[in-house]
């Protein structure tokens, strides 16, 4: 499946929902969601992408004006997420990340890389908004080469909350 070029708008959760591949024999979907925006969610848990599966690759989307995330997943391996530019979003969520995961020790493979991520958060809440927020136990990403200005209220842009194996390294922050 190959969602592109698309401007994806005013919709109540998901703008892209994927699901694919084999996660029993790590069998790639090859799912591509490329060169999109998607923005003004009005639902008050839109988001722009949110994936389950395996190998699906999200790029170079322009993703803004969400309550929630710009990209969530749960229940994923192998998945690629990159060039991809992230705004405002975070609006009302007081606990969570422009790209969220969490809960899951089987999410393995996955990789977040050259993304650019600004003014994140609408609100100061009880922990804050993130750029990227792997959450409770949630087996870690490899996130690498992003940049993350203005990425977080109230000074967070990247957070782990118990998780383990990730791989954090050449990620640029600015003004947090």
């Amino acid at each position: 499946i190959t969602v592109k070029s698309c401007d994806i708008y005013d919709y109540a959760k998901h703008g892209v929902d994927l699901n694919g591949g084999d996660r029993a024999t790590l069998t790639s979907s090859e799912n591509l969601v490329t060169n999109n925006r998607l923005h003004g969610g009005y639902g008050l848990l839109s988001r722009g992408v949110y994936m389950e599966g395996v190998g699906h690759t999200v790029s170079h989307n322009d993703i803004f004006d969400f309550t929630q995330e710009a990209i969530r997943y749960a229940n994923l391996n192998n998945a690629v997420i990159e060039y991809n530019d992230m705004y405002e979003v975070q609006l009302l969520n007081a606990d969570g990340g422009a790209i969220y995961a969490g809960r899951n020790v089987t999410d393995i493979g996955n990789i977040i890389r050259y993304n650019y991520f600004h003014n994140i958060g609408g609100h100061i809440g009880a922990h804050g908004q993130q750029s990227i927020f792997t959450d409770d136990g949630e087996i870690g990403p490899a996130i690498y080469g992003n940049i993350m200005y203005k990425g977080g209220l109230p000074n967070f842009p990247l957070k782990t909350n118990g998780g383990q194996f990730h791989q954090i390294y050449q990620n640029i922050i600015i003004d947090n």
